[in-house]
């Protein structure tokens, strides 16, 4: 058994609700089924090499498509924040604290600028928030992908999350259990 494998396998649930994945949508993302995907989240060390090469590639390249996103947004003069907070997976704050496994930059960073500046409950677009309220909130926004992303190296034991790196671990690790 691997154990780097099972940390994966532990990692998957966490991560499919950061992204706001069904265990479904994880399956038809990644080519399995739902079945492996329930009992890979239930059992860990179920955790195939395959299985986490296809889960870690669209867990990546999710992540990369939702900072392109916030990249091209904040490069655009009118942004609704609302809608791209969504789009992006950062109006979940109970799956960000599964991911970094606390809720201290829930609660000095993004919530409470979201709720102070009343864009959760009112839907503000950009032309309505000042510039002071707008740099707030892409610092904040940047700061917390960042540091979900961060998270999840550590978790998986990864310098950077890439796919190079990721793969490594795994020979790296299979070399241990030989």
């Amino acid at each position: 058994m691997n154990l780097y494998l099972t940390k994966v396998g532990e990692a998957l649930k966490p991560t499919r609700d950061f992204l706001n994945w069904t265990q479904a949508g994880l399956a038809k993302q990644t080519g399995l089924s739902r079945a492996t995907i329930v009992n890979m989240e239930s059992e860990p060390w179920r955790m195939t090499r395959t299985s986490a090469l296809a889960i870690f590639s669209v867990v990546l390249a999710e992540i990369n498509r939702r900072n392109r996103l916030l990249e091209e947004a904040l490069q655009q003069n009118e942004v609704v924040w609302l809608d791209l907070l969504k789009e992006i997976g950062l109006t979940n704050p109970k799956s960000w604290s599964k991911i970094i496994g606390s809720t201290e930059l829930i609660s000095t960073g993004l919530i409470p600028l979201l709720g102070g500046i009343g864009l959760v409950s009112t839907g503000t677009s950009q032309t309505e928030l000042t510039p002071a309220e707008q740099r707030k909130l892409s610092n904040a926004a940047i700061e917390t992908l960042h540091e979900l992303t961060a998270r999840l190296c550590q978790i998986l034991e990864l310098d950077e999350l890439s796919l190079d790196c990721f793969i490594s671990k795994l020979d790296e690790t299979s070399e241990l259990d030989e």
